[in-house]
């Protein structure tokens, strides 16, 4: 996992890439947790968006305090909002999909 390595590789440093990557792995990550619960969990979808944002969120925190104790690393802020901001964009997007396919999630 590349939060763990000291100097992780910086493709494009001092720029907008790093904050775009956490933007779409967060997406990405919002959009997987909403799907896994929505096709197991059998209660309201709002509920669901709630726990899939809150699971990729924490997971985002969790994320940046294990940097704090990385050599080398240091926890933004920023990367925390990004990271948030990139869980609700993502659980949302999924909530909205399975609004407008009602049971095309469940089997």
């Amino acid at each position: 996992m590349l939060s763990s390595l000291s100097h992780p590789p910086q493709p494009l440093e001092n720029n907008i890439f790093p904050v775009l990557a956490h933007l779409v792995e967060y997406t990405i990550l919002g959009i997987l947790l909403y799907t896994s619960l929505h096709s197991t969990l059998d209660i309201d979808p709002k509920k669901i968006l709630f726990l899939a944002f809150l699971f990729s969120s924490f997971y985002g925190l969790t994320d940046e305090l294990h940097q704090f104790f990385v050599p080398g690393r240091h926890c933004s802020l920023l990367d925390l909002v990004v990271d948030v901001l990139g869980s609700f964009i993502g659980a949302s997007l999924s909530f909205l999909k399975s609004k407008s396919n009602p049971g095309s999630s469940r089997s």
